[in-house]
């Protein structure tokens, strides 16, 4: 097993168990005593553990809670259950996914490893884009210069733009180029399905703010002025969906009644629309009055379908 698998196991017997010994770290994974002890010694140094040698009992021993690290084993059966099933969709030979799998797998805890069969995460189906235009794209990225790409919108229509190449997206299984459109001089997301072709050209990459238009904003969509957004929640999904992260930069807001506000940054209300829908009646928008004002009109709109 890796470093990583030593220093997993290292943590969770410390945190709960009263005490470790270089010598159950030397049987468990088949290294020596020195090595056991150049391990705790990365742990004190490079990690901040508050470990002290009990030289009484001849034990290493934590000194102070170190609560933080206590889940670190089970985020790892989580991890390891998402990484296993989109493994599983990948079009590729089961030898190749089962090199893949257990490459990921030394890396993880002996524990974490024997639960991966009784922990299952169904993943949404992947979907996998056109390669030559995928390809074309990260070798742009790559090379950091711009390319031609001949692109056909949601009325059919073809264009061809110039485009400097940002981030590759997967997206509610779908794929989108994010990039800076040199005619509309400004970040486009691009749904890769409707690229039809993409050409390198000798141009260099010169747009530098891409990270943070792309992940300060909920959902695939950056155009637009950054506010927050405020949906409410009411008490009968606080069960179902307070726990749930959309953003790393959202604020939940509890209330006396037992729902809650979700305060989230967003360019534009369309992925939000959706979100509350999702969750109506039980969820409605409070602000910007611009969000509300939309939310309406979809709703109106999908009353005349009915």
């Amino acid at each position: 097993m890796s470093y990583t698998a030593r220093i997993q196991y290292i943590i969770k017997t410390l945190i709960k168990k009263d005490g470790i010994t270089l010598k159950q770290i030397a049987d468990e994974f088949e290294i020596s005593t020195r090595q056991a002890s150049r391990d705790i010694e990365q742990l004190r140094y490079q990690m901040g553990a508050p470990i002290e040698y009990d030289k009484k009992d001849r034990v290493y021993r934590l000194t102070q809670d170190w609560s933080s690290y206590t889940n670190l084993d089970d985020n790892l059966v989580i991890l390891a259950s998402y990484f296993r099933s989109l493994i599983e969709q990948l079009p590729i030979k089961n030898s190749i996914k089962k090199e893949i799998e257990d490459t990921f797998l030394s890396s993880v805890s002996k524990n974490a490893a024997s639960l991966v069969d009784k922990v299952i995460y169904k993943a949404p189906q992947i979907s996998f884009p056109n390669y030559d235009v995928f390809s074309t794209v990260t070798e742009a990225l790559t090379s950091k210069r711009c390319i031609e790409i001949e692109y056909t919108n949601f009325k059919k229509e073809n264009t061809k733009r110039i485009v400097e190449p940002l981030r590759l997206i997967n997206y509610s299984s779908s794929w989108y180029l994010v990039a800076f459109d040199h005619k509309r001089e400004k970040v486009i997301n691009f749904h890769l399905s409707r690229v039809i072709k993409a050409t390198i050209l000798d141009k260099k990459i010169t747009f530098k703010d891409t990270k943070l238009l792309v992940d300060s904003s909920f959902g695939i969509f950056v155009s637009g002025k950054m506010q927050e957004y405020t949906i409410k929640f009411s008490s009968e999904l606080t069960n179902d969906v307070r726990h749930i992260i959309w953003h790393q930069k959202q604020r939940v807001e509890d209330l006396e009644d037992g729902s809650f506000l979700l305060h989230i940054p967003a360019t534009n209300s369309h992925e939000l629309i959706t979100l509350v829908l999702r969750y109506a009646p039980y969820a409605r928008p409070i602000s910007p009055d611009s969000f509300v004002e939309e939310y309406k009109k979809r709703v109106e709109e999908i009353n005349k379908t009915i």
